[in-house]
């Protein structure tokens, strides 16, 4: 659906008038100003629940009363998660649309990244724990999900939005350019092997991600006064 929209805003837009986000787990984004929105895992607030529900509905005798009452209970259980998820989304996007004239975000293949770690028959996967865990991390945030609202509410407002590609982010340094996969000494910290720069990891992203919007920006602002 995410095609590089750009709207009326030319490449006048300063810095701080705009924004680069890096999605994650750890955090839900990562802002290129240094801020960061915590994830509301909401998996794990109502993962007890949750379980309670799924096995007190497997110890029902299928099509029975109790059954399908104890399906109702769950079903709305997962509704109410569904809603908070849905509350949280639109009140971030819709700040930040607010907040901004310009929004980048990677161009994220969401669901090859939850694809099921345990392969097929022919092909294993490998720790399967930590993927599955990961995965599931994935899916609980619903980034697709987050990103149609960031994209429409941009288009309402006339705000860019700006889709770019998600190689080297974490691995390119935002000071110097150089880019290596050594620079991303750990899952939170960033240091460049060429001229020692550091910074946390995502907010570096986020800047590699803004700065390649912007060039993106202007090139086609090149492009339509030729």
């Amino acid at each position: 659906m995410f095609e590089q929209e750009l709207s009326t805003i030319t490449v006048s837009i300063s810095e701080n008038q705009a924004i680069g986000i890096d999605w994650g787990v750890a955090h839900f984004l990562t802002l290129s100003n240094g801020s960061k929105i915590a994830n509301p895992r909401l998996y794990q607030q109502y993962q007890c629940q949750l379980r309670v529900a799924q096995r007190s509905l497997a110890r029902k005798k299928k099509r029975s009363q109790n059954f399908y009452k104890q399906a109702r209970k769950l079903a709305k259980l997962q509704a109410k998660i569904a809603r908070v998820r849905n509350d949280f989304q639109h009140k971030v996007s819709t700040d930040l649309v607010r907040s901004f004239d310009l929004i980048a975000i990677e161009s994220l293949k969401v669901k090859n990244m939850s694809k099921s770690a345990k392969g097929d028959t022919e092909h294993h996967g490998k720790n399967v724990k930590a993927k599955s865990g990961l995965n599931r991390a994935i899916v609980d945030t619903a980034p697709s999900m987050f990103f149609d609202k960031l994209f429409y509410k941009a288009q309402w407002q006339g705000k860019a939005f700006i889709k770019v590609d998600a190689k080297y982010t974490s691995q390119r340094c935002h000071s110097c350019g150089y880019q290596s996969k050594e620079n991303r000494i750990s899952q939170s910290n960033f240091e460049c092997k060429k001229c020692g720069h550091t910074d946390n990891a995502d907010i570096n992203a986020a800047k590699n991600i803004l700065a390649r919007a912007i060039a993106s920006s202007r090139k086609r602002g090149a492009l339509a006064r030729a």
